[in-house]
């Protein structure tokens, strides 16, 4: 019998009654903390396989057994913290395999993206069971099904890939006139068998995507529509050789297909694809339920990655962001060593800047590259790695992802700043590499230093092979800070969560008082809660 825990939903509402689900039977002390101290205890002694911990209150919260650790988090809105993963594998046998959804509800995944389920990018829906669809890619309609049904029984949320003006050749070949053009001859077109089309408010194929969008819903049971485009053109043709402002037309449309879903189904989630983040400033404030930015060059260092998702909150300021970051290592001839790093590294940039990432999916799936189909694989040793980031952004997402969050860091790290300062290792405020990056935010009454190790890591090209970093200890950190502190601990989704409190004492500083404190080890990546009184 496997040893393993796990909440038994990926997310909780108020109200709901929070269980863990084990490999083997409980037995011990069973111990609930919120940032990062012990808010319930529970001794276990059940001989089946899900113990109840009861009801809590909005927030995050990290979970200590004898069989192992975990992680879950209640709130009063499904869309207020997203982690994303996906599904791309829809064949017979799908429909018995359970794996690939209980791996990421140990991930707490709370929208999982069906990618490509669909029959055309114009017909979403097939007309039999079983079909190839664009690409000649056999796909079978009860698989679909059946991870639906698998996702909810999760509490997860099923959503629909679906691309705003794809239409292969059945429809557009009789719909010329919907089409963006390049010249009065040549179409805009996509691996040359999709073509773009016209997503105007008064354009016919508008209506009858949008249409199509809700039928999925409608059908299918999803809750929310993956909303794809392939960031060009920027400008177009009509037949009749008007100029179409295509970024312009998003946000109309964004707006037309959340209310056609509402009609449908709530609540639902609609995500849009900022393609390499155009055109965030025009659909920012469009009725999408999450920012979604697929990362693409020039966005190429570590640096870009956390520009993203900081000017992404200054243009929202109550939605989720989530950065599709393909690490091509994981299909790339290196060792699994590097394509680990390469993760890990990206997503302790992406979660420490206050996003979430799309990664994971299927069975020990990492995506490499914009077909999901074509996904890489990790090593099963990799596995309890990735649960302790995700249970990281769970337990701590008032913290890390809330839109109330204030980032500090440019104000307090570098430069002239000596605010913050590591006394003992090379740092900076710009994920530079053979430096600690250095991180300052502020919520309420605790102020939140994170270190992400980047010594030894010659280059912060994020999409590359990366050897592990190199291990700092006793990284001796100074903070200016008039407040009275009431507790500091570190928690490492390194080293599993397990919240250690520091020592702490006050030096001399060319400002006045500053607060020093030691972190015992950085692997990749640790938080410091500091508690004022």
């Amino acid at each position: 019998m496997s040893k393993y825990i796990t909440a038994d939903k990926s997310q909780y509402r108020v109200g709901d009654e929070v269980a863990l689900l084990s490999g083997s039977p409980l037995s011990g002390l069973v111990e609930i903390f919120h940032q990062g101290k012990v808010v319930k205890t529970i001794n276990a002694d059940e001989s089946g396989e899900r113990f109840l911990l009861g009801e809590f209150p909005v927030g995050g919260y990290w979970v200590k057994t004898e069989v192992g650790t975990t992680a879950f988090d209640v709130v009063d809105d499904l869309n207020q913290y997203v982690r994303y993963g996906f599904l791309s594998d829809f064949n017979p046998e799908d429909c018995q395999d359970r794996s690939d959804v209980v791996q990421m509800n140990r991930y707490h995944i709370t929208s999982v993206q069906f990618y490509d389920w669909m029959y055309r990018h114009h017909q979403l829906i097939p007309n039999t069971d079983v079909f190839k669809d664009a690409l000649n890619r056999p796909v079978y309609l009860p698989a679909v099904r059946s991870k639906i049904d698998l996702c909810h029984e999760f509490g997860m949320k099923a959503i629909a890939y679906g691309a705003i003006y794809g239409a292969e050749e059945e429809y557009f070949g009789v719909h010329q006139d919907e089409i963006l053009y390049k010249d009065e001859k040549a179409k805009y077109d996509l691996i040359d068998i999709i073509a773009i089309m016209n997503t105007e408010a008064d354009c016919s194929w508008t209506k009858h995507i949008i249409q199509e969008f809700a039928d999925a819903i409608q059908v299918m049971d999803f809750d929310g529509i993956h909303m794809d485009q392939y960031g060009f053109p920027k400008y177009a043709k009509t037949m009749d050789g008007r100029v179409v402002d295509v970024g312009g037309t998003f946000a109309p449309f964004i707006d037309a297909a959340k209310v056609a879903v509402d009609g449908v189904k709530t609540p639902n989630q609609m995500f849009f694809n900022c393609v390499n983040n155009w055109p965030i400033e025009r659909v920012a404030d469009s009725l999408m339920d999450a920012v979604y930015i697929e990362v693409w060059d020039p966005h190429s260092t570590y640096r870009h990655l956390h520009q993203l998702v900081r000017e992404s909150r200054m243009l929202t300021a109550d939605k989720p962001i989530v950065l599709s970051a393909y690490i091509h290592p994981f299909n790339q001839e290196v060792s699994e060593e590097e394509k680990e790093t390469a993760a890990l590294l990206t997503m302790a940039t992406i979660f420490s800047s206050g996003g979430t990432h799309l990664l994971l999916g299927e069975t020990d799936g990492a995506l490499a590259e914009a077909y999901y189909v074509n996904h890489g694989k990790y090593q099963e040793s990799f596995r309890d790695e990735l649960a302790w980031y995700y249970d990281c952004i769970t337990a701590y997402e008032e913290w890390l992802l809330d839109p109330s969050v204030m980032d500090l860091t440019g104000y307090f790290v570098g430069g002239i700043n000596e605010e913050l300062m590591v006394k003992n290792y090379p740092y900076s405020g710009e994920y530079a590499p053979e430096k600690i990056h250095v991180q300052l935010t502020r919520k309420q009454d605790i102020y939140m230093v994170q270190l992400v190790n980047m010594l030894g890591v010659k280059d912060d090209t994020w999409n590359a092979p990366h050897m592990r970093p190199l291990e700092a200890s006793d990284v001796v950190v100074e903070l200016m800070i008039h407040d009275e502190i009431e507790s500091i601990v570190v928690i490492s989704p390194d080293v599993d969560l397990e919240p250690l409190e520091l020592d702490f004492s006050y030096v001399e500083h060319s400002q006045g008082k500053a607060l020093r404190f030691v972190v015992p080890k950085l692997e990749i990546w640790d938080i410091v809660l500091i508690k004022l009184q």
